[in-house]
């Protein structure tokens, strides 16, 4: 069994060699690596281009469609997902456009007009959401922006 002289002496040895000594003047000394940034954080993804408008209301049966509107028309929807059979654009001007939504039971159940960029929306309980936005409302045409709310 080594003594403890020589335990403690092995030890003074290793701890010289290994890191205590000075350097030498004039001997270069470590280069230090510069912290490193954080990653710059990902752009985010460009958002979808919109849909030109179309001016087939067939497509608004599902109530995500962008329409262009030049004039009153009734645009079918799918009642048992909405409740509504149809919405009805009842007047295009300038300043505004005017729309209704018809009753399954018969009449309007809802009536209400939009300037340039509103926005609303008609539903039911138990039914989703159908949100209107008034895209525009340019040289004549108005581009009429329909999308289901999620559930």
């Amino acid at each position: 069994m080594p003594s403890r002289t020589a335990v403690l002496g092995a030890c003074a040895v290793t701890w010289a060699l290994t890191g205590c000594a000075q350097p030498e003047a004039g001997a270069p000394r470590p280069v230090e690596s510069p912290p490193t940034a954080p990653a710059a954080p990902e752009a985010p993804a460009p958002p979808p281009t919109p849909e030109p408008p179309s001016t087939d209301v067939a497509e608004c049966f599902d109530a995500d469609c962008t329409l262009a509107v030049t004039g009153p028309i009734t645009i079918p929807l799918d009642p048992a997902r909405f409740h509504y059979p149809e919405m009805s654009v009842r007047s295009v001007t300038p300043d505004f456009l005017a729309y209704d939504v018809t009753s399954p039971a018969g009449g309007v159940a809802i009536l209400s007009r939009l300037g340039p960029g509103g926005g609303g929306s008609f539903g039911s309980r138990g039914h989703t959401t159908v949100q209107v936005k008034l895209e525009s409302l340019d040289d004549g045409t108005t581009v009429v922006v329909l999308t289901p709310a999620p559930r």
